[in-house]
């Protein structure tokens, strides 16, 4: 049996498989957060295979089984999440991608459908190093970024942006089924391994045609869209409101109107990643 160990902010996470079933874990979701280990963590998973069925075990109760280990993967992988959003409740999460530069955090929240692994990938690709392109988990009191690198889910609308019939089949760090591509985010630069200092906030509103523009939010505003965004409010009830206006003194944060900044020509392109910077 193999031992695999996750660990981010609060949260130590092992799973246990047989030897022949590591490679194809090592390509979950968590690919670029797991580390072979020796012991199990506080939260242990162990997959077993008995009578042509997969079984999922979390702290020696049964959760799951399936005769397709796909199924069992996918399944390690969204209770891994609800493990590491409630052991980390104490800080404020949000949904969002976080990227850093010159030790400077970027945060760009928005639902599904945003655009946060597009701009996760396209920053990577011009020297941002990535925290995490789904949650953006903000320390408290440090007002830090955790990094959380999971890999990226590649639905179709992106995969004319990227070679990825080179990976298929050819590493265990590329995954594969009907509706997405799973791939470890480091194919596009570079991960951020240790918390980040919050500097600016985007909130992202997908637009047509191949365009951006970027304003600023005034702090009212931002206030309502942090509230809004946010995943855990309900760890800080009544301190709260103090928290994103401490966050707000920390960071400027603006609104990102943009279509996929991949498909944005070279020319607007850097002007995107000079408006960012700037």
């Amino acid at each position: 049996m193999a031992i695999f160990k996750l660990s981010s902010g609060k949260a130590r996470i092992s799973i246990e498989c047989e030897l022949e079933l590591g490679e194809k874990l090592q390509a979950c979701v968590f690919s670029a957060l797991l580390r072979p280990a020796r012991q199990p963590a506080p939260i242990h998973y162990r997959i077993l295979h008995s009578d042509e069925r997969f079984l999922l075990y979390r702290n020696e109760r049964l959760t799951h089984r399936n005769r397709q280990l796909d199924k069992i993967l996918y399944a390690i992988e969204w209770q891994i999440v609800a493990d590491w959003t409630h052991l980390n409740r104490r800080s404020l999460i949000f949904h969002g991608a976080v990227l850093t530069k010159e030790q400077k955090g970027y945060v760009f929240i928005g639902g599904s459908g945003t655009g946060k692994t597009s701009f996760s990938i396209f920053l990577m690709r011009h020297g941002f190093e990535l925290l995490s392109d789904e949650f953006a988990c903000i320390q408290i009191p440090s007002l830090k970024l955790l990094p959380f690198p999971r890999n990226f889910i590649i639905k179709p609308h992106l995969s004319k942006y990227l070679d990825l019939p080179r990976l298929q089949g050819k590493d265990s760090n590329y995954r594969q089924n009907t509706l997405s591509n799973y791939l470890a985010p480091f194919y596009f630069g570079n991960i951020a391994r240790s918390a980040a200092t919050i500097s600016k906030i985007f909130f992202l509103k997908p637009v047509e045609g191949h365009q951006f523009h970027i304003d600023t939010i005034p702090e009212n505003q931002a206030f309502i869209e942090l509230l809004q965004n946010s995943f855990n409010p309900q760890y800080f009830k009544s301190q709260l409101p103090d928290l994103l206006i401490k966050i707000l003194n920390r960071a400027a944060t603006f609104y990102l109107e943009s279509s996929n900044p991949l498909g944005l020509n070279p020319a607007n392109q850097k002007r995107l990643l000079t408006e960012i910077l700037s």
